[in-house]
């Protein structure tokens, strides 16, 4: 018994030392952020030999005529050269003639129906929304909808209304609303097209919800352009901007060093405000590539800092005691077990005596 008592003991210190142990190696981990290298890991897959003519020729084919000039810009920036014929390739898909009668096409397109899926139809669909003409055609859309009880489009409505109301609010404080005017623009053109992630969706929804006095929306008669257009500073009373002027602000800035068609190509990779912050910040650095860094790199490019763990020698000898400390926990175990079986089998013995 009692060296069955001493075996439990040991059992015991033994534990609590290895215990010990792993928890002062925790404590002893040195951790050292440090920033992701994205030139690095883009190196690593446009340096491929051919990697930018196979990509412009398939755009070329796909008649992606937008990601063929991203391609083309990207390319410059690594200072490659293309082959002769790709160079002639992309030359004979940029006639003056064809790309004057798309461009038309597109930008016509654009502006009358909001819907742009090129560079220059989101130019059109912009220009139509900073001349009132795009919000007040989604609202006499939606309003309808909205003011009869029927399904609506949330976000559209939202960002029309918004949009509305910062057109007066630009007259009245000289232009500065136009930032947060803008960056509601794209945000319309982007879920039109279907190129925003549903989760930042969800986000800017649940802001504009609380940005639009709904209530006061109810007041407004929808019925014709005409009736919609003399509401305009019911909309803007309607407007809480507190909530939504940082997100707007920021789509703003990404537009600012890019463009509008990239940037909203570019919230397809954005779930959060957070993910924006680093749009903003990486667009800062490679202006009109970040779409193509995120067209290469995916939501990789948005990681920010990578925290790296760093083993020191104090880590080390701890790390070992610890090794040691549990075989003798396993070596007590094994010892006690034993004990319990004897002292098991002497007690039958003497039941059966």
């Amino acid at each position: 018994m009692f060296n069955l008592f001493k075996s439990k003991i040991f059992l015991i210190l033994t534990l609590v030392l290895t215990l010990g142990l792993l928890w002062g190696m925790n404590t002893s981990l040195v951790y050292e952020d440090k920033e992701f290298d994205i030139d690095g890991a883009l190196k690593k897959e446009v340096l491929q030999e051919g990697y930018f003519d196979r990509k412009i020729l398939a755009s070329i084919e796909n008649e992606k005529f937008d990601d063929v000039e991203m391609y083309e810009g990207l390319a410059k920036f690594f200072n490659i050269d293309l082959m002769q014929s790709t160079k002639d390739k992309i030359a004979e898909n940029n006639t003056f003639f064809s790309k004057s009668l798309r461009n038309t096409k597109e930008f016509s397109s654009g502006f009358w129906t909001g819907k742009g899926e090129s560079a220059i139809g989101m130019s059109g669909s912009i220009l139509s929304d900073m001349t009132v003409v795009g919000d007040i055609r989604d609202l006499s859309t939606e309003g309808i909808k909205f003011a009869n009880d029927e399904k609506y489009d949330k976000v559209v409505l939202g960002v029309a209304a918004v949009g509305v109301g910062l057109s007066v609010s630009q007259l009245l404080s000289t232009g500065s609303s136009t930032p947060l005017k803008v960056g509601a623009s794209v945000i319309k053109v982007a879920k039109k097209t279907g190129k925003i992630s549903k989760v930042f969706l969800g986000v800017i929804s649940s802001k504009l919800a609380k940005a639009v006095d709904m209530k006061m929306l109810k007041k407004i008669d929808f019925s014709s352009i005409k009736s919609i257009g003399k509401n305009k500073v019911l909309f803007r009373k309607s407007l809480k901007l507190k909530g939504i002027s940082k997100l707007f602000g920021n789509i703003n800035k990404v537009k600012k060093n890019t463009s509008v068609f990239d940037t909203v190509s570019i919230l397809k990779y954005v779930d959060n405000e957070k993910d924006l912050g680093k749009v903003v910040k990486l667009s800062t650095k490679y202006k009109k590539n970040t779409k193509a860094v995120l067209k290469v790199l995916g939501k990789t490019a948005l990681k920010g800092s990578v925290r790296i763990v760093k083993y020191t020698s104090k880590f080390m000898t701890q790390l070992i005691l610890a090794i040691l400390s549990f075989l003798g926990f396993l070596i007590g175990a094994f010892v006690n077990l034993r004990m319990m079986f004897v002292w098991v089998k002497k007690i039958k013995l003497k039941r059966q005596i």
